[in-house]
């Protein structure tokens, strides 16, 4: 049995994985966990006695080109550092980052409840890559994951269960421009959101590893004002982990969004939550200031004729506070309504958007 997806959107971040598809009722569906791995020995004796070991969105686990990986939530919870990140500016090739694209797949199978086919086929896979690796590695990533296969298997209820991902068409869009989209697009790539289309307002776009930002009058991106800045949520962690015993910063992250008052790191003493999210809270605003600071020395003239600043991204709930209270004496300071899923929107909407004009194209030639 198979599988097939017109389209399918993942963005591929520094601290989250995010893919947008369509349900079997036609309606927009997302899939969201951490942006970790841990390679495991499967045959280990300890993995004998686990309670569950079905495939999960909190025991996501793959065997794909002989190696055994955790990913996300498990990834944390079974890696001694608490999952590691992909940091390679090629990332995008290596086994896993692949993992993680295979175990999105899968946690989607799970929800539509297609754990029975084998085959799964995407017919065109969007992608996204950030501004300052846009121009060198866009080429590469769609040449790579173009026309491709990937073996893998999970475990289900009886076992494990292999499959084939199928991929076709790949098409890849700076980070940034998708949570644009998002913004300015429906799901069937019709202009939405009537107010910004008629403003030019700057767009900041904060992840887990970059910062980036352009201005955009409607629909149009004005030429010259793309910048990122290479700092996200991910170093902030890691600075506060160096308080702490050079603590991780994945662990510290897990204390400071969940509260987590039980997690240990060199010490009998658990990691001190309030201290660690006062530390977190004042490098947030800190970093605000630094954002602040760079875009307008750097678009100087070009903010005069900018009337709002849209804020998006995973970076939204730590610093549109710190934002809106910076631009605020100049500017209306407005946050995206899905900031975490932003770009992987706006990549399935842009799919959209160039399919209605092939469709428009074919009509005006008739």
């Amino acid at each position: 049995m198979k599988k097939n997806f017109v389209v399918l959107a993942w963005d591929n971040g520094n601290s989250n994985e995010k893919f947008i598809y369509r349900d079997l009722f036609g309606e927009i569906s997302g899939v969201l966990f951490p942006s970790l791995t841990a390679e495991i020995f499967d045959n280990d004796i300890l993995s004998g006695i686990q309670e569950n070991n079905i495939f999960s969105k909190n025991n996501m686990k793959l065997d794909f080109e002989g190696n055994t990986y955790c990913v996300g939530k498990l990834a944390q919870e079974q890696d001694s550092k608490g999952g590691v990140r992909d940091q390679l500016t090629d990332k995008y090739k290596t086994s896993s980052t692949i993992s993680k694209l295979l175990a999105g797949v899968s946690l989607i199978l799970k929800d539509l409840n297609l754990t029975d086919i084998n085959l799964i086929n995407i017919e065109n896979l969007m992608l996204g890559l950030s501004i300052n690796m846009y121009e060198k590695h866009r080429k590469e990533i769609i040449n790579f994951y173009k026309n491709s296969s990937f073996t893998f298997k999970i475990p289900l209820k009886n076992g494990y269960k292999e499959y084939t991902l199928s991929i076709q068409n790949v098409y890849c869009i700076a980070q940034g421009v998708g949570a644009f989209y998002d913004e300015v697009l429906e799901f069937s790539g019709y202009p939405k959101r009537a107010d910004l289309l008629k403003k030019r307002y700057l767009l900041i776009d904060g992840g887990g590893g970059t910062t980036e930002y352009f201005i955009a009058d409607g629909k149009k991106p004005i030429f010259g004002t793309g910048a990122c800045i290479s700092m996200g949520a991910n170093d902030i962690f890691e600075k506060v982990g160096t308080l702490f015993n050079n603590a991780p910063g994945q662990i510290i992250e897990k204390v400071y969004r969940e509260s987590d008052s039980h997690q240990y790191w060199g010490s009998k003493e658990p990691l001190p939550v309030e201290k660690i999210q006062d530390y977190i809270s004042e490098l947030f605003q800190e970093r605000s200031r630094h954002i602040y600071q760079t875009i307008t020395n750097d678009l100087k003239e070009h903010l005069n004729r900018v009337g709002t600043v849209l804020v998006c991204g995973g970076i939204v709930d730590y610093i549109y506070i710190f934002l809106q209270e910076l631009f605020n004496d100049r500017f209306e300071v407005i946050r995206s309504n899905h900031p975490i899923f932003s770009n992987a929107r706006g990549y399935y909407k842009y799919y959209k958007l160039i399919n209605l004009k092939k469709n428009l194209k074919k009509v005006n030639k008739i």
